[in-house]
């Protein structure tokens, strides 16, 4: 054995060769390979080089531990053996779990776990999720460097002490599943050969056959070292060593009725390391439950395989459980298979006969899968059993032939949890099998392909096929067959196409010799087995699917679920049953607080594409558009939250437009309520594509000038001065109110509605003349037919207040906004969004006046509250931002306002587009805070493309057109940056802003709910 020893003077290291017993007490390292060529060799350490490699920090770690703890001699693999000579290397690997053992001190170097500037930051939240992921967990050789030595200490990247094994067993424990007794020294013969096996099973090694090798000393075995011989023989010859020649002899050949072969693209899966550690346990029993193609067979396949390898003398079986006839079929090939006494016989029930021998430990140990246990009838249902004696005697279930025989283990597939549990008895044994991971996926595709794919186009397939094993097999196996006609980027497009398309490739069946011949390979055949089996037995539970296949995927609250059940006192327990047969076939998974429901995308749409064969998704299209429209609130701030929640699953609702003309209404009115919520929210291009479609829909239905057709019309126009449209909604609006006057009379809330917003879609163009003539005459009709603190009167206040504003009216503002601001305060309450901007509007006219510090303060407020009540990201606190910037603007603090608009122009770019006259505004702001910091080439440069897009947007005559124009000539008139154009418009006319700042108009959709918009 050779030991490393420090030179005192030189800092090197030097090699010291001991034979026999006489060795110094020394520290051992244990570690992970860096790249080749990284660490120190043999020869480095004899040539007196290496320092230059990165590898040599750890022999200068490992030499200071060693001095710390008061040993002088340390042992490295990397450089302590010669591998260059093949009987040295083979007597090492023999050798080293005895060196291991017999080590003073071990110290684990975890070069992928860092510790921290700090031993504050270092706590068990941050270091134990990176502790349990480390490389070193996963290799091969450290499984004996953790069990051999008596203290194996663990050190960060940077060598700082995390703990020891004994203190952090229960985390190894969690980690590696190694019992903690074997953790703390005790001897390991007393843990069965398979469950040491166990422990390695997921572990990796750069040579496939020290996967065989690293257990040497770990099962006490000396073998000579064979590389080329594979990880299989390799195995194999250790198996022999361990069970000796006599057994191996009478199993030379054990029995084997697995009918399928090895997948050789098998990607590896966590499952799989579950599987073995709970059929490690004597009598132990594992069940790998998950959707029809989520890969539960294809991992006890390799399974199989892998036990095969192991333990060669095994006998490994495999039964059908889907029907009774294929479970006894499976039985009678074990008693084939086997030849045991009777096997050939007729008259046998070869039912007791294989569970009789399976109980007998004299017949060895064995490995059974039970495949496709899906159905509790097949399973649990005394009528298809049978009794031994007399009809009275009870009857023998299916189930009951199934051993708890210490010499056996059994895996159990199957889609129902309920199943599993009642043939494994505890819910611990059952084993989620989840789709793959994004990596796991791509990679089995790759393998599948049999060829690199551009990464992007892989993702995408992986994405739309929810990463189903099945899905993504089937989908490579059809491409493969059609190449090279077909690719991977024209499935993805045929797939995204429509759902006819989708539906056309997922019912393909592309042959598979890894599944069973009687199953479909089609991905929604598969399902449609399970819904089939729940329609039949739990009709209420198939109508819950049926419906929630009608939502958004994510989400699905359990209110909106639970509704439809009647309010008799068993409804709970209907709901709940149901809620479980689904959730027991993996069809829907519940949340952490179990409140809300989400369903895999493939199974959402192979439940629609099951109803439509069964001619019922037009059904549920209207039973969905009808609850949709009782729940979903029209209304205001207050309900904003429930709109939240839903929207994503009334948004789903333009995709399922249905026929019937009772749920066409329903649907368009859900359609007109989240148009209005998701302008509320400033997402105006879904607002357009829902309230266009709901109007088109009214105005088929309902006709032209039918009252909520009008509804519809009137939101468009919202939508479109959102916009920025102005010209447009301009049109829209007049049609509205021209249809109102004519259909209500002019003294309908809706008719003065129409006129509100028509006012300020003049005030938007610039028209502050035309909008005051018209809000006036609004305002004094509010006031004699709704009252003055009627909301719809106090909008037309405020948006009057804006329109003299704009045309520099301050004081003639200031005294309608105070009367505002106070009536809301004392209607609304201070935080409702609708009091928020009277306060901001007011606010803006004291900057407005000069009164700078008055501004500030109630800005600062605002914006504090509506981050709070409304997100930051919302485009009231933006718009309030922007003012309180331009307050600091006023104020000569310019740097801060440059912050605060940089701020709102990132944020409104995203949330409102870089487009509308919001993010132009801001836009115009940000460069006259360049300006004022005297950066004028910025600021004109930014201020020609805002001028550009406002030219595009609100036109050449807008006022905030006109002022961009005049700003940028002012700025850039010596650089000859204006066109001829713009130089007539300057000189024509001299816009009063020359540094607006965006006062909020508010606009409203109804007289129901007037402060709603």
């Amino acid at each position: 054995m050779r030991l490393l020893q420090r030179l005192p003077d030189s800092g090197d290291f030097r090699l010291v060769e001991y034979l026999g017993n006489n060795i110094p007490r020394y520290a051992i390292l244990s570690h992970t390979w860096g790249p080749d060529g990284d660490d120190v060799t043999f020869k480095d350490v004899v040539k007196s080089r290496g320092k230059s490699k990165p590898g040599y920090s750890k022999l200068t770690f490992c030499s200071q531990q060693a001095a710390k703890d008061g040993l002088e001699f340390f042992w490295v693999d990397t450089c302590c053996i010669d591998k260059s000579n093949s009987t040295e290397l083979s007597e090492a690997i023999n050798s080293m779990f005895k060196w291991y053992q017999k080590a003073d001190r071990c110290y684990a170097l975890l070069s992928d776990v860092p510790f921290g500037s700090s031993t504050a930051e270092f706590t068990l939240e941050t270091w134990e999720p990176r502790f349990q992921s480390s490389r070193w967990f996963k290799r091969g050789w450290t499984l004996q460097e953790l069990l051999a030595p008596e203290c194996v200490d663990f050190f960060s990247q940077d060598g700082k002490r995390i703990g020891d094994k004994i203190s952090l067993r229960q985390i190894v424990h969690d980690t590696t599943h190694i019992p903690a007794q074997a953790l703390q020294g005790s001897s390991l013969s007393q843990f069965s050969v398979d469950e040491r096996m166990s422990w390695a099973e997921a572990r990796e090694t750069t040579r496939e056959e020290d996967g065989a090798y690293s257990l040497l000393g770990i099962f006490d075995i000396h073998m000579p070292l064979i590389y080329g011989e594979g990880r299989k023989k390799a195995l194999a010859r250790l198996r022999r060593e361990i069970e000796g020649p006599q057994r191996v002899q009478s199993f030379a050949k054990p029995p084997w009725t697995v009918p399928f072969r090895r997948d050789d693209d098998f990607v590896n899966r966590s499952s799989l390391e579950e599987v073995y550690r709970i059929c490690a346990q004597p009598a132990g029993r594992a069940s790998l439950v998950g959707l029809g193609g989520i890969g539960k067979s294809q991992i006890a396949i390799e399974y199989t395989y892998r036990v095969q390898d192991q333990s060669p003398a095994k006998w490994v079986f495999w039964v059908h459980a889907g029907t009774r006839a294929r479970f006894e079929d499976g039985f009678r090939r074990i008693a084939e298979a086997t030849k045991m006494d009777g096997w050939d016989d007729s008259k046998v029930d070869v039912l007791r006969l294989v569970r009789n021998w399976l109980c007998d430990e004299s017949n060895g140990q064995w490995t059974m899968v039970v495949d496709n246990a899906d159905d509790a009838d097949v399973l649990f249902d005394t009528s298809q059993s049978r009794s031994a004696g007399s009809p009275d005697q009870p009857k023998d279930l299916l189930s009951d032939y199934l051993p708890q025989s210490p010499n056996g283990s059994i895996l159990i597939t199957s889609r129902s949890q309920a199943v599993a549990q009642k043939l494994t008895g505890t819910y611990s044994s059952i084993i989620e099998v989840e789709p793959m991971g994004e990596d796991d996926a791509l990679v089995l595709l790759e393998k599948k392909l049999g060829s690199s794919v551009a990464r992007d186009k892989a993702v995408e397939l992986v994405h739309a096929l929810d990463s189903m094993p099945l899905a993504l097999t089937q989908a490579a196996a059809f491409i493969r067959q059609r190449e090279p006609r077909m690719s991977v980027s024209r499935y993805v497009d045929e797939i995204n196409k429509n759902d006819r398309s989708q539906a056309r490739l997922l019912e393909k069946d592309v042959g598979d010799s890894r599944r069973d011949g009687q199953a479909s390979n089609s991905i929604i055949a598969t399902w449609h087995i399970s819904f089939e089996h729940i329609r039949k037995h739990v009709p209420a539970a198939a109508r819950l699917l049926s419906l929630m296949s009608m939502f958004d995927r994510q989400g699905i609250p359990e209110s909106l679920l639970e509704s439809q059940y009647t309010s008799d006192g068993d409804s709970d327990i209907t709901f709940e049953d149901d809620i479980h047969t689904l959730s027991s076939f993996s069809l829907i998974k519940t949340n952490a607080d179990g409140c809300e429901f989400e369903m895999h995308q493939l199974v959402q749409f192979s439940t629609k594409k099951w109803l439509e064969l069964h001619n019922e998704l037009e059904e549920w299209k209207g039973a969905y558009a009808s609850l949709m429209d009782v729940s979903y609130p029209e209304g205001g701030h207050e309900d904003w939250p429930v709109c939240r929640a839903l929207f994503p699953h009334a948004q789903a609702m333009f995709y399922s437009q249905p026929e019937d003309a009772v749920a066409l209404e329903a649907w368009a009115s859900v359609l007109f309520k989240v148009a209005w919520y998701a302008r509320e929210m400033g997402q105006c291009s879904k607002a357009l594509e829902l309230i266009s479609a709901s109007l088109q829909t009214r105005e088929s239905v309902l006709g032209a000038e039918h009252p909520d057709t009008l509804r519809s019309l009137n939101e468009l126009g919202l939508v479109l001065g959102y916009q920025g449209k102005y010209n447009e909604a301009e049109e829209v609006h007049q049609r509205a109110l021209e249809a109102r006057n004519w259909v209500l009379g002019k003294e309908h809330v809706d008719t003065m509605t129409s006129r509100v917003n028509l006012a300020l879609t003049y005030s938007n163009q610039g028209r502050w003349k035309e909008a005051e003539e018209l809000q006036l005459r609004v305002v004094k009709t509010e006031k004699t037919v709704l009252g003055e603190d009627h909301p719809l009167t106090l909008i037309s206040i405020n948006n009057l207040a804006l329109t003299y504003s704009n045309q520099g009216r301050w004081k003639e503002a200031e005294e309608l906004q105070l009367q505002v601001v106070k009536t809301r305060k004392t209607v609304l309450g201070e935080n409702h969004p609708l009091t928020l901007i009277s306060i901001n509007n007011l606010a803006q006219t004291y900057t407005n006046q000069g009164r700078w510090e008055e501004a500030k303060e109630l800005q600062l407020r605002v914006v504090k509250t509506e981050k709070t009540v409304l997100g930051e990201d919302h485009p009231l606190t933006l718009i309030s931002i922007n003012n309180l910037a331009q307050t600091y603007a006023y104020q000569g603090r310019w740097d801060e306002a440059k912050k605060l608009q940089l701020q709102v122009l990132k944020t409104a770019k995203i949330v409102l587009g870089k487009d509308h006259p919001y993010t132009l505004t801001s836009m115009s702001n940000l460069a006259y805070a360049l300006d004022g910091l005297g950066r004028n080439s910025e600021a004109a440069a930014l201020m020609d493309e805002c001028l550009a897009l406002r030219k595009q947007i609100l036109g050449h005559e807008h006022p905030h057109t006109l002022s961009s124009a005049k700003a940028l000539h002012k700025w850039s008139h010596e650089c000859e940056m204006v066109d001829d154009e713009t130089q007539g418009q300057v000189e024509e006319r001299s816009g009063h802003e020359a540094d607006e700042t965006p006062n909020t108009a508010i606009v409203t959709s109804e007289a129901t709910a007037p402060y709603s918009a």
